[in-house]
């Protein structure tokens, strides 16, 4: 829901708006006692190749998150001083409510391994505990802009903005006294919390300037740029959540043997009946095996930021706008866990004992966070547009992209194929990682669009997307982070063509349009990879698929 308000004066527009969002975000397994079992293609404790994952789906989350939205933004055209001037503030102040039920791995996972011809799970983890994470959060920003002309071909572009969220590392978090006087020798004091440790950041300022000059009288040929720095919001789900939920819904892990040799402390011997949520819940009962995870974080985490510019240039050639430019963006204070003995390790491998219990009678895996991970992306852009006009009934564009994704810090995988960075256990710190290309690299992209009203005043409009291959890890020794391309024949292994026609009818009094859409035109299967042994009989071929298949949207739309 929007609610608008308007008021425009002679030199001065005010807008001011209210806005309410619900959104939820509910699934989970549709019979969640059909536990999951993956099968690994390798020598236990070794999962790099999955051969299978079969069974019912691990976790059921229901989120609901509530937005109440005030914002006010003031426009002032009426300052002469050296030039014109055209002054913006704003502010906005968001009211966020978070109902989150978080059953995380509530279905079992279990573990078969080659190396055991896949007769029984070497391990099992499940999840169990108070699975309610709802929380309030509040975010004020502010800003002020100039757009300054001081000469009849530059703008200058001036501004800074303020941000602030008041609960951003769940600042009133308390760590259990189970916690700290098991691990106070450990891992450093700024780990621990009494709930007075975590101040809101007030220091968010983000200064922004952009230019742009006409080299010709005509305003043909533009030279544009910019430089911005930008802070994220992405540390709640991160922080707020993970670390409180590691003890309130722990998840816990369970270690089986068959042979007696192979028994170590916390393990248990295998037995059919602990194929069962129930089995594993007595057996965690039993104090056999089963012990938490901790993730601890930093009193000092930083907010997530990133500098970015941009420098180009745009030609007008008849109806048609050209333009070249150049992109950087550097990002800082990335937010990963790492292993909870980093500090205590001289050298920059993984810590010795990283996996190891630091309170076997308590805990199971125990990581710390960290916030110095950082990314690095330059790219070029070359855009050809024709912008569609009612007398030419036509518009098209096209866009080529040569770009460089790289980061350093480790959590390459997730199902999609994104780039999460939440985990760093490969290396001592993440800035001891060699910086590597990102799991989303993609060195060449085009993307084409176009718009054509066809006989029957139809819309007839689409998106093509061609893109090279991304990257995968090559398990080796030392392991090559993302250093494989997909092998695929032709240029580009990623490829979609989506088109939609619309028909517009109109009266005095209302109008009214209808849409059908079709994605994927083609059903091109678009594959990606995560990591790959060497030598490994499918080196090189998709894993999953990235892109949905062929499917088809009918709507509508009314105005009145």
């Amino acid at each position: 829901m929007i609610l608008k308000h308007r008021r425009v004066g002679s030199k001065l527009l005010e807008e001011a708006t209210f806005n309410f969002q619900s959104y939820r975000r509910h699934f989970g397994p549709l019979d969640s006692t059909l536990v999951a079992r993956q099968y690994c293609n390798d020598t236990f404790p070794n999962c790099n190749n999955t051969f299978a994952i079969i069974g019912g789906s691990q976790s059921a989350q229901d989120y609901t998150q509530d937005r109440y939205s005030l914002r006010n933004d003031l426009t002032y055209s009426g300052l002469q001083a050296a030039g014109q001037h055209v002054i913006k503030v704003g502010a906005n102040v968001d009211f966020l409510r978070y109902s989150t039920f978080k059953e995380n791995n509530f279905n079992p996972l279990y573990q078969y391994f080659a190396s055991d011809s896949f007769a029984f799970p070497r391990t099992a983890s499940m999840g169990a505990g108070n699975p309610d994470f709802s929380a309030n959060n509040t975010e004020i920003g502010a800003y002020v802009q100039d757009d300054w002309s001081p000469a009849t071909r530059l703008t200058l572009n001036l501004g800074i903005r303020w941000d602030y969220e008041s609960n951003m590392l769940d600042n009133d978090y308390v760590t259990p006294d189970s916690v700290k006087m098991s691990l106070d020798t450990v891992v450093p004091a700024k780990y621990f919390t009494d709930g007075t440790q975590r101040p809101a950041f007030l220091g968010a300022f983000q200064p922004r300037i952009g230019f742009s000059y006409a080299l010709d009288a005509q305003g043909k040929t533009t030279l544009f740029g910019g430089f911005g720095v930008y802070y994220d919001r992405d540390l709640y789900d991160d922080v707020a959540i993970i670390e409180k939920y590691a003890l309130q819904h722990p998840n816990y892990n369970f270690k089986f043997f068959a042979n007696p040799a192979d028994s170590v402390a916390g393990s248990v011997r295998w037995s059919n009946t602990y194929l069962t949520r129930q089995g594993l819940v007595g057996l965690l009962n039993s104090g056999k095996t089963g012990r938490p995870e901790v993730d601890l974080v930093a009193n000092d985490t930083r907010q997530p930021k990133s500098n970015q510019w941009s420098l180009g240039v745009r030609r007008l050639i008849g109806d048609f706008v050209t333009s070249v430019t150049y992109t950087g963006v550097r990002s800082y204070n990335g937010f990963t866990y790492m292993c909870h003995n980093a500090y205590r390790d001289p050298l920059p491998s993984q810590p010795t004992g990283c996996f190891s219990v630091a309170d076997t009678a308590h805990f199971g895996n125990i990581f710390i966070s960290d916030d110095i991970s950082r990314t690095w992306y330059n790219a070029v852009y070359v855009k050809v547009d024709k912008p569609y006009t009612p007398q030419g009934r036509w518009g098209a564009g096209i866009a080529y992209t040569l770009s460089w994704a790289k980061r350093d810090g480790g959590g390459q995988f997730d199902p999609a194929g994104g780039d999460v960075g939440l985990f760093s256990f490969d290396y001592r710190f993440p800035s001891d990682y060699p910086h590597y290309y990102a799991h989303f690299d993609q060195r060449h992209a085009i993307v084409g669009n176009w718009i054509w009203v066809v006989p029957g005043a139809v819309q007839f409009s689409g998106v093509v997307n061609l893109a090279t291959a991304t990257p995968f890890t090559i398990f080796t020794t030392p392991v090559q982070w993302n250093a494989g391309r997909l092998i695929a024949s032709g240029l580009f292994p990623y490829r979609t063509v989506d088109i939609r026609l619309r028909r517009d009818f109109s009266n005095a009094r209302r109008s009214m349009g209808v849409v059908l859409d079709v994605f994927n035109l083609f059903n091109y299967q678009n594959g990606g990879a995560d990591a790959y042994g060497f030598p490994a009989v499918n080196y090189g071929s998709p894993q999953y698929l990235k892109s949905d298949a062929r499917h088809v949207q009918i709507g509508t739309e009314v105005n009145f």
